[in-house]
């Protein structure tokens, strides 16, 4: 079974686009063989440079470039895990929004990041923010079987509700309007 992944965000080297993109290229012929696409979602002045780099690693790294949200939610439906080496975040809402298309996320240990994400249990969190990092978790996210991926994937959904945007307008309805 091959696996699709996405990253979303600017490409910039803070948002580790170019990590992720050489943490790829290590992988073993095996391991690319189980991966069909790799998604990049968003812009950045180096996006030429990105899509040179990733043309070298043997993998389908496909860049969409800005999409509108309900594309970008297309990705997250076909997208296995989503994958974000980024040096600063405060909690990206892409990761719940990734989580409740059954994307597990693959993320730097950062942040606030760890309240919400717990290592193998609904994601995998790395620290440092190395390739070598990246390179293990994707390896783990390889390893796992059918069952152990859907398990991951169906902790904690409720929880999950709340980064909706219907969770969100209710809530403003009922908090505010009201």
């Amino acid at each position: 079974m091959q696996i699709n992944l996405c990253f979303v965000g600017r490409l910039e080297a803070e948002k580790g686009i170019g990590l992720l993109i050489d943490a790829c290229d290590t992988l073993t012929k095996e391991e690319k063989l189980k991966i069909k696409t790799i998604h990049v979602v968003g812009n950045g002045r180096a996006m030429s440079e990105y899509k040179m780099a990733a043309s070298k690693t043997g993998l389908n790294f496909d860049f969409h470039g800005f999409l509108s949200r309900t594309a970008v939610h297309d990705i997250y439906k076909k997208s296995n895990a989503i994958i974000l080496p980024s040096a600063s975040e405060g909690f990206p809402k892409v990761i719940a929004e990734a989580m409740n298309y059954g994307c597990l996320p693959i993320v730097s240990n950062i942040s606030s990041l760890s309240h919400y994400i717990k290592n193998e249990h609904n994601g995998f969190l790395f620290y440092p923010i190395t390739e070598d990092e990246i390179v293990k978790s994707i390896r783990k996210l390889l390893s796992l079987t059918p069952f152990q991926y859907s398990k991951m994937i169906q902790i904690e959904q409720e929880k999950l509700l709340k980064f909706t945007y219907t969770y969100y307008n209710n809530r403003i309805l009922k908090e505010i309007a009201n």
